[in-house]
């Protein structure tokens, strides 16, 4: 399997999926080490959260696991599935890293 990056996850490139990590990431940049680790892989439903997820922290901070799901074109479980990947106990818990990050760039302007 290839290596995971920031830019694959982004871009759609990124390979399969079989585990996640053992701890959940502190921060988004946290996160996006983690994927840019290759530690997870990513298989196509994953990649679409994540790339959307990425692509839009501001959105993904306050959308419901329903929400989220609909405008990634994926299902509930899924959103569910990709916060288990990356660590998180649920999306709730994986949508505050993103509510955190939010808050900290209102906090430095």
């Amino acid at each position: 399997m290839g290596e995971i990056t920031q830019r694959s996850l982004i871009d759609g490139s990124a390979r399969d999926h079989d585990d996640g990590p053992a701890n959940a990431p502190d921060s988004l940049d946290d996160l996006k080490a983690l994927v840019a680790s290759g530690r997870v892989e990513f298989p196509d439903r994953m990649r679409q959260i994540g790339t959307y997820a990425f692509r839009h922290p501001h959105e993904v901070a306050f959308l419901s696991i329903q929400e989220l799901a609909k405008v990634t074109e994926t299902s509930p479980s899924s959103v569910h599935r990709f916060a288990k990947m990356v660590g998180f106990s649920d999306y709730g818990a994986l949508r505050k890293l993103f509510q955190r990050h939010i808050a900290g760039l209102l906090r430095d302007n």
